[in-house]
């Protein structure tokens, strides 16, 4: 079994435990004058958090299986890539542009903690346009109008769902 293909849905596991607590702790709607209370979304987001990262262990699980059975066919057959010291070679581009995708999970992470930070300093619109804007960036898009777009359209939501149709006023 590889422990580093667990670290990540751990990590969360770990953050949600420590989150459940403070989330029960935000009003209910029957303790505030608007129709839904403060503790609606962020339980929300909570709930389909653990389901996700449930999800995310048994697909872990599931293709480390796959992939152990395979390593294990293609050893019994004799391939020469699972004999120690062979086909040993220079990392491509390609792999390391790869291994770069595969930890953008953990840059998306640390800019979910910094977009909390942010939102205390500067509001919640703000940090919300920064933490839209660098996250498009990181996800691979390139084109500016995308970026613009994607930017607007997430401070229109915010704006839109939590201020206008919500009643909830933003910080």
């Amino acid at each position: 079994m590889s422990y580093r293909n667990y670290v990540f849905p751990s990590a969360l596991l770990i953050f949600l435990l420590a989150s459940f607590y403070p989330t029960m702790q935000l009003p209910g709607a029957g303790e505030v004058s608007t129709f839904i209370g403060p503790r609606l979304w962020p339980f929300t987001l909570w709930v389909i958090l653990v389901v996700l990262v449930i999800t995310l262990f048994s697909i872990t699980r599931s293709r480390e299986k796959r992939e152990n059975a395979n390593n294990e066919e293609r050893f019994n057959q004799g391939s020469p890539c699972n004999k120690r010291g062979a086909n040993v070679s220079i990392l491509s581009a390609h792999e390391i542009s790869h291994a770069l995708a595969r930890s953008k999970h953990w840059v998306i992470l640390v800019l979910a903690v910094l977009y909390t930070v942010l939102m205390q300093l500067v509001g919640f619109l703000i940090a919300t346009g920064v933490f839209s804007l660098v996250c498009t960036m990181v996800l691979g898009t390139r084109h500016k109008g995308a970026i613009l777009a994607t930017v607007l359209i997430a401070m229109g939501l915010i704006q839109g769902v939590f201020v206008t149709l919500l009643n909830i006023p933003l910080p």
